[in-house]
């Protein structure tokens, strides 16, 4: 299965991780555009706190990926993945 790897503050990545949040948003940028048309759902993102050997990480499967625009609540348009599944947990 596909894999795309980013990055997430440490609170989010909790609430994903604790399924408080079911969704993670990603700004609409060139980076995540270019990542986001060459997948289809479903695919696995592999979100990771920070840069060290022993960092919080989490793989998550992704459902459905949406375009929101800023029109709904947003500053700017972003993509809203849904999470269907946290896969894999590491160094929490």
């Amino acid at each position: 299965m596909n894999r795309i790897t980013g990055q997430a503050h440490r609170g989010w990545l909790e609430k994903l991780v604790d399924g408080k949040q079911l969704h993670e948003y990603k700004p609409m940028s060139k980076h995540w555009k270019a990542r986001l048309s060459k997948r289809a759902a479903p695919f696995e993102l592999l979100l990771i706190n920070g840069y060290g050997r022993n960092t919080f990480q989490a793989v998550f499967l992704i459902s459905k990926v949406e375009t929101l625009s800023e029109g709904g609540g947003y500053r700017e348009p972003v993509f809203k993945l849904t999470i269907s599944k946290v896969l894999e947990v590491r160094n929490r």
